[in-house]
């Protein structure tokens, strides 16, 4: 079966060799012969999306599901090595020998640095500002139609498949 495009390029051509835009028995036929490929080829697409959404909603959930499971056991081994190491405080050690593993309490190379102040009487230079588009108050404003100069408000377009 040919393109999409193709049967598109082949109805044009026929409603363009239309003398004065009146289609010929022939003419008509011919479109409505590729008229039914458009049809039944755009049937095909809208199948093929139909499935590809279906199964990206699945895989989306199976992500969610083990990026959880993931998180999961971050947490568990983040507890046990913690579990291990308030236990290696309690006995009084830093290092231990085991018959596969050798633990180690080390200091941190780089410290958790906080300010206990005011945020607002830290020193500038220790701060950052992040200046951002607020897109949903620029919506509002565009629905009542006070969207300032300077903005651009561009309506595209979709299909949707019912």
């Amino acid at each position: 079966m040919k393109p999409l495009y193709e049967i598109t390029k082949e109805i044009d051509v026929i409603l363009e060799s239309a003398p004065d835009g009146e289609l010929t028995d022939d003419l008509a036929a011919s479109l409505d012969r590729i008229q039914l490929a458009w049809e039944e080829k755009a049937q095909n697409c809208c199948r093929a999306i139909r499935n590809w959404l279906t199964a990206a909603a699945g895989l989306e959930t199976e992500a969610a599901r083990l990026l959880a499971r993931a998180r999961s056991l971050d947490n568990k081994a983040a507890w046990l090595k913690n579990y291990v190491r308030n236990n290696m405080e309690k006995l009084g050690t830093c290092t231990m020998k085991l018959a596969d593993f050798t633990l180690t309490i080390c200091a941190n190379s780089r410290p958790r640095i906080t300010w206990a102040g005011d945020p607002m009487a830290l020193p500038g230079e220790y701060t950052k500002t992040v200046i951002s588009l607020d897109g949903d108050k620029a919506w509002q404003a565009w629905r009542t139609g006070t969207l300032p100069k300077g903005f651009i408000a561009e309506i595209g377009q979709h299909l949707r498949i019912t």
